[in-house]
């Protein structure tokens, strides 16, 4: 049992096989496995596309913050040797985690404050995109952030990371 995860492989193409196993062709040849996951992120539609599936999926821009670093955060890992739990408050709609010795805080958007990159539906994202970062429109986390620093005032404190 297990997998096998190769990052950076571009998939050119799937079939399934008579014996219901998957050829995944890549440029460094046929790979062929019990099972298929398509983990391509902003690629999956077009991986999807590969093996004949419709994947209603739309590329969104995601805004969060990371706080700076909060000593209380470093102390917690010395003393505990992991970092504290995350949090999910669906009333006030985000998420926090630790990220490194600040918190990342991310909100659920509604529908009407989310930003689409409509030209990659189809075309899918351009070549060589990976993990760049969208421009900056914290303006869409204001509601969010006041939540945090509610639940968590430590956030008020810290100030925000520059990214």
């Amino acid at each position: 049992y297990g997998a096998k995860l190769l990052q950076d492989t571009p998939v050119l193409g799937t079939k399934q096989l008579p014996d219901g196993k998957w050829q995944v062709d890549t440029p460094s040849g046929a790979i062929v496995a019990d099972q298929l996951v398509n983990a391509a992120g902003f690629h999956a539609r077009q991986v999807g596309q590969l093996s004949g599936l419709n994947l209603p999926l739309v590329p969104v821009h995601h805004q969060y913050m990371v706080t700076a670093s909060i000593p209380f955060l470093e102390d917690w890992k010395k003393n505990f040797g992991k970092e504290v739990p995350a949090i999910r408050d669906l009333r006030g709609s985000y998420y926090v985690r630790q990220e490194r010795t600040g918190l990342l805080i991310g909100p659920y958007e509604a529908q009407e404050k989310m930003v689409i990159q409509e030209d990659w539906y189809d075309a899918g994202p351009p070549k060589g995109f990976g993990k760049e970062l969208f421009a900056h429109d914290l303006d869409r986390l204001d509601k969010c952030i006041e939540h945090v620093m509610d639940l968590l005032p430590i956030v008020a404190e810290s100030g925000r990371h520059p990214l």
